[in-house]
């Protein structure tokens, strides 16, 4: 049974198609400026294999990067190989870092493998100017956020007002400012790369005003409380004070000194009589007797 020609080359074809199109996948790079990169190799140097790194960018002739394991002096600086599998890092990256870089490694046996790799160079995303239209801005007036982008592969742009998502277009528009649109501004710039954001936080009198009120009613609603409390612990203390006779308010003070400790420790229970087992028996001030009873009464507005 013979094969067709015809379906040889179809096979044929599209194996190379396949392959081709694995190789390009496996061996495109991209990095940003002043940023690292790591280039694969996959050829252990501990493993009997030795590897050799050039590139070739442009029009140029091929340049060595890493000849029998030693860096050249051009990239020792700012080039680091990795012994664990033979891949290349590079530092600090440039525009003129870009090109096609070649690792051949050779084994014990004088096989050698070949693998290319190509590395793009692009510029970081900025977001490079915010601008705000008209400025200041006018409550009730239209209003116009526009912001302009550097750099980058395919970047897309982001507004977001408060940390939530708003707009994906370029300029974000408002018909007629109010005090519900104040707040911070972020225009968001990224790619598959990097990313970067420049902020603009949006306010007019109107918006500082209607602040007003909700932080009088927070303080009210603390400091308010606390003052009753207060004036409620003043009046218990005065009125127990003149409901108490005046010969136990002294006996009281004979003995034990503290004639104002029910008002200082607690709001609605006072000492009103102190009975000891032992009348004649004079007890320490900082520790009375165990058996000391005490008959109290709340205080009751």
């Amino acid at each position: 049974m013979s094969t067709s020609p015809l379906l040889l080359l179809i096979i044929f074809t599209g194996g190379v198609v396949w392959a081709g199109r694995q190789v390009s996948e496996d061996a495109r790079v991209h990095g940003v400026i002043r940023e690292s990169v790591l280039l694969p190799a996959g050829y252990p140097l501990g493993s009997g294999w030795s590897l050799r790194w050039s590139v070739r960018q442009g029009n140029s002739t091929q340049v060595w990067l890493v000849h029998n394991g030693n860096l050249s002096d051009r990239y020792s600086h700012r080039a680091q190989l990795l012994e664990d599998d033979g891949s290349l890092r590079l530092n600090n990256l440039t525009l003129a870092d870009q090109g096609l870089y070649i690792v051949i490694a050779t084994d014990t046996q004088g096989t050698q493998r070949r693998k290319e790799i190509y590395l793009t160079v692009s510029e970081p995303v900025m977001v490079s100017w915010l601008a705000v239209s008209p400025q200041p801005p006018i409550s009730g007036r239209p209003l116009t956020l526009v912001c302009a982008l550097t750099g980058g592969v395919q970047p897309k742009l982001t507004w977001l007002k408060d940390q939530v998502l708003v707009s994906r277009s370029a300029n974000l528009s408002v018909a007629a400012l109010e005090p519900s649109d104040c707040g911070l501004y972020t225009c968001l710039a990224e790619d598959s790369y990097s990313s970067h954001n420049s902020s603009y936080r949006l306010t007019v009198p109107e918006c500082e005003n209607s602040l007003i009120l909700p932080l009088v009613l927070l303080l009210v609603s603390v400091i308010l409380p606390i003052f009753l409390a207060i004036l409620v612990k003043l009046y218990c203390c005065g009125k127990q004070q003149n409901n108490t006779p005046v010969h136990k308010r002294e006996e009281e003070r004979g003995v034990m000194d503290t004639p104002s400790l029910a008002c200082e420790g607690s709001t609605d229970v006072v000492y009103t009589e102190l009975d000891f087992p032992f009348r004649r028996t004079t007890l320490p001030i900082a520790r009375p007797s165990v058996d000391l009873h005490a008959i109290y009464s709340q205080c009751r507005l």
